[in-house]
């Protein structure tokens, strides 16, 4: 059986310790391929979207393989019973991949690690998602309607669930959820389908990649990122008559992505 993450989301560091600087956030559900098992319970492993990173091993599990679905709310509970007073198992990240079972009236059954089973509201639930079934001008939409979801959510270095985000965990993740894995730090890397596009020729849901930092064009001018000097995911804007511009940003070179045509 793969192993997956089966903590509703599950840090990942730089170096297998504690201590180290945070890397990456991995949702409930995702796989993850152990590469190296080290001292002190803690594995380096490649994540379902390739990137590479160190872990502890309680954070790993067995899941059954079959249909997936994904949770569409900022947070989803799992329940005990299919009733809303009952225990309380997990609260799931938007993004988080469950085994579905079944369905009771408007519950869904799902398969949790240990054999267990535990209930969620299928209304937060949908299929994984499809992209390549999308015209381009809709995926655009999607893209930039998922970054936007994310407004007002904390700044976490490292971070990529409505918990706190940085600026590469916005864009990874508004991307993973409409079925796209781009690289998850800020840069273009060779293998994965962002190339660089003229700026002339950047659309909503594109991407600027600054010095180190990234976000996801909306359109007139602005984008949407996960900024620490501001502390949250925000909108802000190159053009210096936008009540959204930023100054500092605006001083530095950028390049743009796109991932379109897919």
């Amino acid at each position: 059986m793969p192993l997956e993450i089966i903590s509703p989301y599950a840090p990942l560091y730089c170096r297998p310790c504690p201590d180290a600087e945070r890397d990456d956030e991995a949702w409930f559900g995702q796989a993850a391929h152990i590469l190296e098992e080290l001292p002190g319970g803690w594995r380096r492993v490649r994540l379902e979207y390739g990137y590479e990173s160190y872990l502890e091993a309680r954070h790993l599990g067995e899941m059954p393989p079959g249909e997936r679905a994904m949770v569409r709310a900022l947070w989803a509970d799992v329940l005990e019973a299919p009733c809303h007073q009952s225990r309380l198992l997990l609260t799931l990240p938007r993004g988080s991949r469950v085994h579905p079972l079944g369905e009771i009236q408007d519950w869904m059954i799902l398969a949790l690690p240990g054999g267990r089973q535990g209930y969620m509201k299928a209304l937060h639930l949908s299929p994984l998602p499809q992209p390549e079934a999308l015209e381009e001008a809709r995926l655009r939409f999607r893209l930039v309607e998922e970054a936007r979801g994310f407004l007002g959510v904390s700044y976490r270095w490292g971070g990529r669930t409505p918990a706190g985000m940085d600026c590469s965990g916005l864009c990874h993740t508004a991307y993973l959820l409409q079925g796209i894995s781009i690289y998850r730090n800020a840069r273009l890397m060779p293998g994965y389908p962002v190339r660089e596009i003229s700026a002339g020729a950047i659309q909503a849901g594109d991407l600027l990649y600054f010095p180190g930092h990234i976000a996801m064009y909306t359109g007139e001018g602005r984008f949407i990122h996960a900024s620490g000097r501001q502390g949250k995911v925000c909108i802000a804007s190159l053009n210096p008559g936008d009540s959204h511009y930023d100054s500092l940003l605006a001083q530095e070179e950028f390049c743009a992505g796109s991932v379109f045509p897919l």
